[in-house]
């Protein structure tokens, strides 16, 4: 029998975009799909498109909670043995889940099948750093969740699978495919590629987009939660001991985390990644140079950051950006 696909197409104030998505995603060539579409409480119109399919789509529309709470929703509506997440700005390319459907079939029930996204207005590939096979392992694949971004729509995930790790953490308001794909590869979840274009991408900035907001240099006191539950995750896999180089990565981020919390006057939030980033402490110049890396295991990192501030001026102060944004 063809598997059902479920495209969940999550939308918030997105009229200008959501026709094309939703076209998009029944244009597809794959004789066996349903779109659902989740609503977050749009106020510009989007329900009215939405309704104008009729029964082509089903949809709902809820109060306004998030990218996340909206594609569990969908999770929750669809049928399908297959999950294809596509954001109400994006839009599917030709064919894209009959060969995904096709590369999945052929794989063992623990691994899912990604693959290329192309900029919406130059048509060329943005995302083609990951290439994680049928080889890999799963010590592997958490790393190359960890250390790379697996976009949103290039996965075709098995449902089973999401409804396993409880779908996407409607905590974090930032990053949510990261935190996802890495609890995945944490479930043993292998990510395998394969050279199939899946969707464009369309990049601005607009705060109605259903998972973005507006870049702002200090917008990484978002990532606080994404942080913090993806270090808990990885702590409660690894209990024996977490891989050194998987280590390091952890420390890396949540230390230049906690800087750039204290250097914004987010103080507490600071203390308590600092403190969370001490059990993965390395030394590595990616923190900072060696006189801060001695000044941290002599002080304490807390105690280091009070005391680099303190020796500032006020007007530098005041100028000081994030010394490095520990995003995604």
């Amino acid at each position: 029998m063809t598997p059902l696909v479920s495209i969940i197409i999550p939308c918030f104030n997105s009229r200008e975009y959501v026709a094309e998505a939703v076209q998009s995603a029944l244009d597809q060539t794959y004789p066996a799909c349903e779109i659902v579409a989740v609503d977050d409480g749009s106020t510009d119109g989007s329900v009215e498109i939405l309704r104008s399919y009729g029964e082509r789509i089903r949809w709902q529309t809820v109060a306004n909670r998030g990218a996340p709470a909206a594609r569990n929703l969908g999770l929750k509506m669809a049928r399908g043995e297959y999950i294809k997440f596509l954001d109400a700005d994006d839009m599917l390319l030709p064919g894209a889940v009959e060969a995904q459907v096709a590369a999945a079939e052929s794989l063992p029930g623990h691994a899912v099948t990604y693959g290329i996204v192309f900029d919406y207005e130059t048509h060329s590939p943005i995302f083609d750093k990951v290439r994680t096979g049928i080889a890999t392992t799963q010590d592997e694949m958490i790393f190359a969740c960890y250390t790379e971004d697996l976009m949103t729509s290039t996965p075709l995930h098995r449902r089973k699978s999401l409804e396993d790790v409880g779908g996407f953490d409607v905590a974090i308001k930032r990053g949510q495919e990261w935190n996802l794909h890495v609890r995945l590869a944490l479930h043993g979840v292998l990510f395998v590629f394969a050279p199939v274009p899946v969707y464009y991408y369309r990049r601005h900035n607009s705060a109605h987009r259903i998972s973005f907001a507006v870049e702002d240099p200090r917008l990484f006191y978002k990532d606080i939660e994404r942080q913090r539950h993806t270090a808990m995750a990885i702590a409660a896999h690894y209990q024996d001991g977490i891989p050194d180089r998987l280590k390091k990565e952890v420390f890396v981020r949540l230390h230049l985390l906690g800087r750039n919390l204290f250097q914004i006057g987010h103080r507490a939030e600071a203390r308590e990644i600092l403190a969370m980033a001490g059990p993965y402490a390395f030394d590595t110049p990616r923190i900072g140079r060696l006189p801060y890396r001695w000044l941290r295991r002599l002080l304490g990192p807390y105690a280091a950051e009070w005391l680099l501030w303190s020796l500032r001026k006020p007007g530098a102060r005041k100028r000081l950006p994030a010394a490095e944004s520990a995003s995604t």
